[in-house]
């Protein structure tokens, strides 16, 4: 008889958890704040900022990576779209 292994697993309702609450306290989660409730600019601005400060060269590109494309689209992101895509600009070096 085959064992399999098993993982369980939990679903995030992303939407349904507060960004403030998440944001710079669960390494890894903030490149996913964009699809929380509560996420704003100014809240995304830090996480980039902390995101800077504990990952380096290629792993922070690929936070970076992950939290722009979230934002993408974003409607509520709309009128602070240039603040935000600017301050990731300045990672371009890695991003590329």
């Amino acid at each position: 008889m085959r064992r399999f292994l098993r993982f369980p697993h939990r679903v995030l309702k992303l939407w349904e958890l507060e960004a403030e609450i998440i944001c710079g306290k669960i390494p890894g989660m903030d490149t996913l704040l964009p699809a929380m409730k509560g996420a704003n600019p100014s809240l995304l601005l830090q996480a980039m900022d902390e995101m800077s400060q504990r990952y380096k060269d290629a792993h922070l590109a690929r936070h970076l990576w992950r939290l722009r494309h979230f934002c993408i689209g974003r409607q509520c992101y709309q009128h602070r779209k240039k603040q935000i895509e600017r301050a990731i600009s300045m990672y371009d070096s890695l991003l590329d």
